[in-house]
């Protein structure tokens, strides 16, 4: 899988579990609109070079094992 993308009408929260991207070493856009997870990520795949989080990042920081110089365009909006 190479693209994921979660657009709601709204925004609510969603509970996931944070090791959920841990083994799409595919995944190259990840793009989330109106959505507040309750628990932040623990990892993304370093394949990753899109990062569209529109509104209401889980945590103050990405997650320690990723290298966010390989993503081309990134929007976070890090707020808890």
């Amino acid at each position: 899988m190479e693209l994921i993308k979660l657009e709601l009408y709204k925004n609510v929260e969603v509970q996931w579990n944070e090791k959920v991207f841990e083994e799409m070493k595919n995944l190259r856009i990840l793009i989330i609109e109106n959505a507040t997870f309750l628990t932040a990520l623990e990892h993304f795949p370093n394949s990753l070079r899109v990062l569209d989080w529109r509104c209401c990042y889980p945590s103050t920081s990405l997650p320690p094992y990723f290298n966010p110089r390989q993503v081309v365009l990134s929007y976070p909006s890090f707020s808890s």
